[in-house]
């Protein structure tokens, strides 16, 4: 009867561990190895896949555990560890590997509806950044439906182990009541066993990594004295090569300079003797030649004298003949010349306090021209929306707008319908003031397309495209003015984002990555074909701190003083390295980069740049 009360306890304990463990995902592997051991010992005949499932809990290498859940046929634990290797994949970039675990995963068909929401959820964030939103949103949709289930089945399951621990607690009452006080004894030696066998498994480990780290540690030491024994002989060898190279040169230079030496003093005798021997030559010719010398230098000199005194006198009566000749036709030029130069002047003046009458007239109507742009500018601002009442909209944010000719022809717009906020960023076509009136009639027909009225964000785009067409391009020049155009809508109780765009994209930032939303390749004012073209919507969740960023491309299109554009890559790495400053401090380091890339060079584009913390 007694052996029938213990392994009815028994029974009892160890489904209370595998109850426990498949409600929590941070279990203390080591613990319950040790607990399930002492187990083990009081029922020997428990089922082999468990006691591997035990073991496995200690592997570190994910691929030799898939091999041998492969061999146990333990299906949801393969998908699971097909999940983890494409997260693995995710951190590297590697698409193809990603998409092929997953597939690998869903091709169990297991109804493990946690594994299968994990890889649907997976393939829609892979596919979204590639760019394929169409196939993000169907898995999305899928793992939104599989979480659903996975919700509904845990809840199933969790009733299901209530039932279960309310039937082993009555067997608990039930096996307590008949179990003696000695029997009672026995049991809480057994538990004290089981907990200093666990205490001593732990200070075993810590004993082991101790020994490894020490090992570890003693091993880099001894790599660093032989790296730098090494390095010391290196260094010696190379010292002595030098030493000995060096010597080998200099004995080479003194054998050259004792041989030019030699040859030197042969060659230095044999000029001398020849020198001699000319010596004597030259004294004996020239002996002979002086005496016929003198005789023919006293002709020479009679006859030379005569030339050159009949030649100054030729000399001296041709050059004053050209003199005078010279300064009568340089009178005549100087008194042409000093008459055109009155003439000119007289001109001069005129012409001068003409120009300065003209200049003085420009200056004026463009003093009226300025201070009507600088009004002008004062309403463009009073239609646009403030930091300080954005910040009621939304967590943290920021606004740089940057003019390239006082008005701009960009601009931005932010309005809130019940819990929907809407955010638009325009980039109208042209600059400063044609710039500044198109951006009017585009904010007006904006605003009322949002506020009168319950359009989606591609009917609001499509009737503002008509709208454009009709005011600006109604001539034959259709599609000549326009806009290009980004619309967000931000659902503030479904927490999701809807983005629709005319030649234009956004970044937005979740997950620690960047997400580059693409609008339409179509401008707001192009020319309509057929009437069959559409605006595309994208919807995505956002999370706490969530970033968005909407801009024209007036950053990204500014060129530096060596004529080079920032580019839309450069722009981009600039926001990735600043977003994790307050929002603030984020404005002045973009304001501070824009300042010093743009330099002494002229703005090209208006510029227009939002960042919103959700």
């Amino acid at each position: 009867m007694n052996k029938v009360r213990i392994h009815l306890l028994c029974v009892c304990l160890v489904l209370n561990l595998f109850c426990k463990s498949r409600n929590t995902d941070t279990l203390n592997t080591n613990l319950l190895q040790s607990s399930l051991s002492d187990i083990l010992s009081l029922k020997p005949k428990l089922s082999n896949e468990a006691k591997v499932t035990i073991a496995n809990l200690t592997e570190t290498n994910v691929y030799e555990t898939l091999k041998k859940y492969i061999g146990l046929k333990n299906i949801p634990k393969q998908a699971e560890l097909y999940n983890i290797i494409a997260k693995n994949y995710l951190l590297a970039n590697n698409s193809l590997s990603i998409i092929q675990s997953c597939n690998s995963s869903l091709y169990l068909k297991d109804n493990d509806y946690l594994n299968l929401s994990n890889s649907y959820f997976i393939l829609s964030e892979v596919y979204a950044l590639n760019s394929d939103y169409q196939q993000s949103q169907t898995y999305f949709k899928l793992f939104t439906g599989t979480k659903t289930k996975y919700v509904q089945s845990s809840n199933e399951q969790a009733k299901l182990r209530n039932e279960n621990e309310s039937k082993v607690t009555l067997l608990h009452v039930d096996a307590e009541d008949e179990i003696s006080s000695i029997e009672k004894k026995g049991l809480e030696l057994v538990r004290i066993k089981l907990e200093s066998r666990q205490k001593e498994q732990e200070i075993l480990l810590i004993k082991q990594e101790n020994e490894v780290k020490e090992k570890a540690i003693q091993t880099q030491i001894l790599e660093k004295k032989q790296a730098l024994k090494s390095l010391e002989l290196i260094k010696n060898q190379l010292e002595n090569e030098k030493l000995t190279k060096e010597f080998d040169r200099i004995n080479r230079e003194k054998e050259i300079k004792g041989l030019q030496n030699e040859k030197n003093k042969s060659q230095i005798k044999l000029l001398n003797s020849r020198r001699k021997i000319d010596i004597s030559e030259k004294a004996i010719k020239d002996l002979e030649i002086q005496s016929n010398k003198k005789k023919q230098q006293y002709l020479l000199i009679g006859m030379t004298l005569l030339g050159i005194f009949l030649a100054l006198i030729s000399f001296g009566f041709y050059t004053n003949y050209k003199q005078k000749k010279i300064i009568e036709n340089t009178n005549s030029e100087l008194q042409i010349i000093g008459e055109n130069l009155r003439s000119s002047n007289t001109k001069l003046e005129d012409s001068f306090s003409e120009i300065n009458e003209q200049k003085k007239i420009i200056e004026d109507k463009n003093s009226l021209i300025i201070d009507s742009i600088n009004y002008s500018q004062r309403i463009q601002k009073s239609f646009l929306f403030k930091e300080s009442e954005m910040a009621g909209y939304f967590k943290e944010c920021f606004i740089i707008s940057v003019p390239r000719d006082i008005v701009s022809g960009d601009f931005y717009f932010v309005t809130k319908k019940k819990h929907k906020v809407y955010i638009a960023v325009v980039d109208c076509t042209g600059h400063g003031v044609p710039g500044a009136l198109i951006s009017v009639i585009g904010y007006k027909e904006l605003k009322h397309l949002i506020d009168y009225n319950d359009f989606e964000l591609p009917q609001i785009l499509n009737k503002l495209n008509h709208k454009i067409n009709d005011t600006l391009n109604s001539d034959n020049a259709v599609g000549s003015d326009g806009m290009d155009l980004m619309l967000v809508e931000v659902d503030t109780i479904d927490r999701q984002i809807k983005f629709c765009g005319a030649r234009s994209h956004c970044l937005f930032y979740t997950h620690n990555e960047f997400i580059e939303i693409k609008g339409d390749r179509k401008s707001i004012g192009e020319k309509e074909e057929g009437n069959d073209f559409s605006f595309t919507v994208h919807t995505f969740p956002f999370h706490e701190d969530d970033m968005l960023y909407m801009y024209t491309d007036g950053f990204s299109d500014q060129f530096s003083m060596l004529r080079k554009k920032m580019g839309s890559k450069l722009f981009k790495t600039i926001l990735s390295d600043h977003r994790s400053l307050p929002l603030q401090n984020q404005k002045k380091e973009l304001e501070d980069v824009l300042k010093n890339w743009q330099g002494e060079a002229k703005q090209t584009d208006d510029i227009t740049l939002l960042g919103i913390k959700l």
